[in-house]
């Protein structure tokens, strides 16, 4: 801001470095930030092209319509959970904006266009290159090509050094949605353990019960022959004993 002819926004504007990403606030809105208590920013994008992560997914906004139709988005925790257990619920999903950063998009298309600015400008330095072998320029021209040949290594230069801070911050941002992504999977695979020992909890209360109805219910096959044969020689034994007693006949009176 201390540089000559350095663009001051005014009192109640902001202005946003495209380049960067820094955020120029005017006087006013700057005092006015400091007694905040919290922040709210409202984004308002155009148009998207294939492989823009969708808003929805990740805030709370606004769809406007051509025909000015709007479809309002709020954003909400989206669990799925199973009853794994007597009044035990287990969520088994993992929402996307909980493992990746939509900030992933942004880096790499920095990267995109700073490897690209560089590219962009050796191709015009090997074209004046080229156009320097031409043996009928004038000597004017070649001074002309000479110089923009010095600007485009100046530009070379600069647009280089971009590029390496790309680069540069694209490492840890990367190492910092890895740690996100790996949060997530640990989170995943700590409730896939509680769903192990749900399940190996509940085998064991199965088995429990079934040697329990087994007891009270199955049939133990020997004891239950010894025991038929006991009664039948008891009935046996019986029906003898009383045709024994009763052997007078009608022919015993005659």
């Amino acid at each position: 801001s201390t540089d000559a002819g350095a663009y001051k926004p005014g009192a109640n504007e902001v202005y946003v470095l495209a380049d960067t990403g820094e955020i120029i606030f005017g006087e006013t809105i700057a005092a006015n930030i400091e007694k905040a208590d919290s922040i709210a920013v409202q984004y308002n994008k155009q148009s998207f092209v294939k492989g823009d992560i969708l808003p929805e997914h990740y805030f709370s906004c606004t769809k406007t319509e051509a025909d000015g139709t709007k479809t309002v988005y709020e954003k909400k925790n989206e669990s799925i959970a199973y009853e794994v257990n007597f009044g035990h619920k287990l969520k088994v999903n993992t929402e996307a904006r909980d493992a990746f950063s939509h900030d992933i998009g942004r880096m790499i298309d920095d990267i995109s266009t700073a490897v690209n600015k560089v590219m962009s400008i050796e191709d015009e330095m090997a074209r004046i290159k080229e156009r320097q072998k031409d043996a009928t320029l004038s000597k004017t021209d070649l001074e002309k090509l000479e110089a923009k040949y010095s600007q485009l290594e100046t530009a070379k230069t600069l647009a280089t050094s971009v590029m390496q801070e790309s680069f540069s911050k694209a490492i840890t941002l990367t190492q910092k949605f890895q740690d996100q992504v790996n949060v997530a999977s640990a989170d995943l695979g700590a409730r896939y353990n509680r769903l192990l020992l749900t399940q190996s909890r509940l085998e064991d209360q199965q088995v429990e019960v079934e040697d329990l109805k087994s007891s009270n219910e199955d049939v133990d096959l020997v004891e239950t022959i010894i025991r038929y044969k006991a009664a039948e020689s008891v009935y046996r034994g019986s029906l003898s004993a009383i045709s024994n007693v009763v052997k007078t006949t009608l022919l015993d009176f005659l």
